[in-house]
């Protein structure tokens, strides 16, 4: 597996093209998309370093969840603000990571079932590496893809806003000069030009011959 394939860098370079998208764009906008998942964990990143943040991470998480009988399985819910954690019994809302605080989403190259990103916490600085597991390497892909897809229509949202708000500021600008007074006519001061004609020496006029 290529180190750039299914990966996404950052929420201001997105790196998906729109023939890979797998869903239509009100269902990231105005709904979201579900997957069944097993929560492997999380580790704490003492510094992010991309994609071998996540393939450390998955590899960690994997040999240590080997032996586990029974891992937690989630619903993990993508739309266009961010990743939901939900109780796939109760149905509520465990976490929820907003999409700006989002990066480097990824599979394990090893296992390419387990896929993990990283997200900054909101109220401090660090930085953890969710890990997750799925039944086979095609729903992963499809995961990965999908967060891809919401990182896409959440940047071109805010590129549309940006253009919006650059719009309204310079129509207002227009609006402000069309209802601000005209400037006051200036008008040349004639007491220098009258004081030099006042210094001019005149000669004698001429007497007709």
């Amino acid at each position: 597996m290529d180190d750039n394939e299914g990966v996404y860098d950052s929420l201001d370079k997105p790196v998906y093209d729109r023939d890979t998208w797998l869903h239509g764009v009100d269902e990231l906008l105005r709904r979201s998309v579900h997957y069944h998942v097993k929560y492997l964990g999380s580790v704490l990143l003492a510094r992010v370093r991309g994609v071998s943040s996540t393939k450390e991470a998955c590899h960690k998480l994997r040999v240590s969840t080997h032996s586990m009988h029974k891992v937690p399985e989630i619903i993990l819910s993508i739309s266009w603000k961010g990743i939901k954690f939900i109780d796939s019994e109760t149905k509520n809302t465990v976490s929820e990571h907003s999409i700006h605080n989002i990066s480097y989403s990824s599979q394990d190259p090893v296992d390419q079932r387990v896929f993990a990103y990283i997200t900054k916490e909101t109220d401090a600085p660090n930085s953890y590496c969710h890990v997750f597991l799925v039944h086979n390497k095609r729903v992963a892909d499809e995961v990965v893809l999908t967060i891809g897809q919401a990182f896409e229509v959440a940047y071109q949202k805010m590129m549309k806003a940006r253009a919006k708000i650059s719009a309204a500021a310079f129509e207002q600008h227009l609006e402000e000069q069309d209802a601000a007074p005209p400037p006051p006519v200036r008008q040349a001061s004639l007491k220098p030009l009258n004081q030099s004609l006042s210094q001019l020496q005149l000669g004698p006029a001429a007497t007709p011959s």
